[in-house]
């Protein structure tokens, strides 16, 4: 049995209310059949409390949203297609430390957040902000592709899976001001555009002064997320290998992936 990080794992007690959206939503989806399954009505239900007037907006909102800026024009098919994609928007993307690995033992995406390795005074500087936004609307919508590919093969709602890690962490990262504006303003934007999609945020080698910097500054774009956070301890790798298994983790968090997967991050050098 697949681990139940939400308890509308399938989509069997909310049929109404998808069949009801659905119908709501029956001309958009003519446009955006890619959305048109349960799981992803779903995630609008759930994402805006169910409150059918207001996930209609923010869907309509956000999937013409994404249409404008050249989203569905893209093949997001694959990890190796979106990391194209990206590099395409952004060539000092590897700068980015942050990626997907691929699905977990259970269907879930996996994905890393190297922090420790960012170096956001050199990002800000070295590309327009637009490209930045742009750049994490593919990548968003790239998740979105390989999670209902994974639930139109297992038949249960499925979702992505954060490993945050802090190891090397500065402090640069939260108080270099402008980088923190463009990370919270693009963060709540994410969480509009694409709700209900993070199921898990696992937070690793953080010390204990920087876990309430990070508790506050993810409670400032959500609070709900603050359900989904679980700081682990020096023992993460064997939690993550017992909950995703060893052959989907890399190396460095116990499993037997290839480090080098990961983007490099640091700063970026001055032209």
């Amino acid at each position: 049995m697949p681990e139940r990080y939400d308890e509308n794992h399938t989509t069997d007690i909310h049929q109404d209310d998808i069949i009801e959206f659905r119908k709501r939503m029956a001309p958009l989806l003519k446009k955006y059949p890619c959305y048109d399954t349960d799981f992803a009505l779903l995630r609008w239900l759930e994402g805006y409390k169910f409150d059918q007037e207001m996930a209609e907006q923010k869907m309509k909102w956000s999937l013409n949203a994404m249409n404008a800026v050249g989203v569905f024009e893209k093949d997001l098919s694959s990890i190796e297609k979106i990391e194209e994609t990206l590099k395409a928007t952004i060539p000092l993307n590897d700068y980015f430390p942050n990626g997907i690995l691929g699905y977990d033992k259970n269907g879930y995406l996996l994905l890393i957040y190297n922090i420790g390795k960012a170096h956001p005074r050199s990002l800000i500087s070295a590309e327009r902000m637009s490209r930045f936004y742009i750049n994490a609307i593919y990548g968003y919508e790239g998740m979105q592709c390989l999670i209902r590919s994974e639930e139109a093969k297992r038949g249960y709602k499925l979702g992505a899976i954060i490993i945050a890690d802090l190891n090397d962490f500065k402090y640069d990262v939260v108080f270099h001001l402008p980088a923190v504006k463009i990370y919270i303003t693009g963060a709540r934007v994410l969480q509009e555009m694409f709700p209900d999609v993070t199921v898990k945020l696992y937070v690793v080698n953080a010390p204990c002064t920087v876990q309430y910097l990070v508790k506050m500054v993810i409670a400032s774009i959500a609070k709900e997320t603050m359900n989904m956070i679980e700081f682990l301890g020096s023992n993460y790798k064997e939690i993550l290998i017992e909950k995703h298994g060893a052959k989907f983790l890399p190396k460095k968090y116990g499993g037997v992936l290839d480090d080098n997967i990961f983007r490099r991050g640091g700063e970026v050098p001055k032209h």
